[in-house]
């Protein structure tokens, strides 16, 4: 809420409401805009993290998946080895 022409009597006190009305108005056009664009760019964001965060993913699976066969080959050896020391 707002008033004009107070304390003091102001006989455009009208004019005065109406442009701080539309400076209002102005401001808070400009201020919803600025938070679209903050928002596209919170946005794109979090699209290049949740792309990044896949590709870590990606290579994390490889890099499991080849120890895992590694580890799996290296047992097999040391189980050959084994074997041949004790001639089961």
């Amino acid at each position: 809420m707002a008033v004009a022409g107070l304390p003091k009597p102001s006989g455009n006190h009208a004019e005065l409401m109406v442009r701080a009305a539309l400076d209002i108005r102005d401001f808070m056009i400009q201020y919803k805009e600025q938070r679209i664009e903050f928002g596209k760019f919170i946005n794109n964001l979090n699209e290049k993290k949740t792309e990044e965060i896949s590709s870590l993913k990606d290579e994390f699976s490889k890099d499991k998946t080849n120890f895992m066969e590694k580890t799996k080959k290296d047992f097999k050896k040391f189980g050959k080895k084994f074997k041949k020391a004790f001639k089961i």
